[in-house]
């Protein structure tokens, strides 16, 4: 396959001064500074690489065929394997956790199109070998509970049409648990990872609500009422800071007190 051809697979954007690349068969992803995209008219932000006038050739499409790992994929290694889909159902969140980097005000929320997303569903079910998880991600994705639960029940009644099984996830900050709720995540046996930085003292500092009080309240409420599927079913998530980041061990350890199986950290 030539340079040009492998072009057209490769879609771009820009965001935030990044310059963003998409091999569309495999799926692959790379992003490159700006300074390296800097000599070429780039029009309006997003389109193919093979409409960036000079690209033939370039050192900038030799250098984004070697970050997508192109020449692996000609030689016959199959990558077009689906196996994790994340859906960010909405940008919307009821919290205002002062260091999120990733949410809007819920009128002001951009949420995916239910038609859109079980098309890209059942493709990514098509690419995939045997399984595909798939992860409901936010903002706060049970702002949308009805969004999930639809799309939950086409993704699992489209993989047994085809004879594939279905995972699912979802990551929440676990203040919006019901009776309803923890029926649905029950029957479709979902992993929750919940969004918490450790006990009262340090959780507080930085996950807030609107008015300026603590999340941790609300996620104790829901977990003294749904201890159980917590322990079965639930991890936590924290994000170090300058805070947390000083008593790692310390929060650790206080989820493993409460019975949670799994407690990780993320950036």
């Amino acid at each position: 396959m030539s340079n040009t051809s492998d072009a057209r697979d490769i879609s771009y954007m820009i965001s935030d001064d990044v310059f963003i690349a998409i091999h569309r068969p495999s799926g692959r992803w790379c992003s490159l500074d700006m300074d390296g995209v800097a000599p070429y008219d780039i029009g309006s932000g997003y389109g193919a690489v093979s409409s960036i006038p000079g690209i033939e050739n370039s050192s900038l499409l030799e250098s984004l065929l070697e970050a997508l790992a192109i020449d692996e994929q000609r030689s016959g290694k199959d990558n077009r394997s689906f196996e994790y889909l994340l859906l960010k159902c909405t940008s919307a969140c009821n919290y205002s956790c002062t260091y999120c980097y990733d949410h809007d005000e819920i009128h002001k929320s951009k949420n995916l199109d239910f038609e859109n997303t079980c098309d890209r569903v059942k493709e990514a079910i098509d690419l995939s070998r045997q399984h595909l998880t798939l992860l409901f991600h936010g903002g706060e994705p049970l702002i949308r509970k009805r969004f999930v639960q639809d799309v939950s029940a086409f993704a699992r009644e489209y993989a047994r049409s085809v004879g594939k099984e279905i995972f699912f996830k979802m990551q929440t900050h676990g203040g919006m648990f019901t009776d309803d709720v923890i029926d649905f995540l029950t029957e479709y046996d979902f992993f929750v990872g919940i969004s918490l930085d450790g006990p009262p003292a340090i959780n507080d500092k930085f996950r807030i609500l609107k008015n300026g009080n603590g999340t941790y309240e609300r996620f104790h409420a829901a977990y003294l009422r749904y201890g159980e599927f917590m322990h079965e079913r639930c991890g936590i998530i924290t994000t170090p800071t300058n805070v947390s980041a000083q008593h790692l061990l310390h929060v650790a350890r206080h989820f493993r007190d409460m019975g949670f199986k799994a407690w990780r950290t993320t950036n």
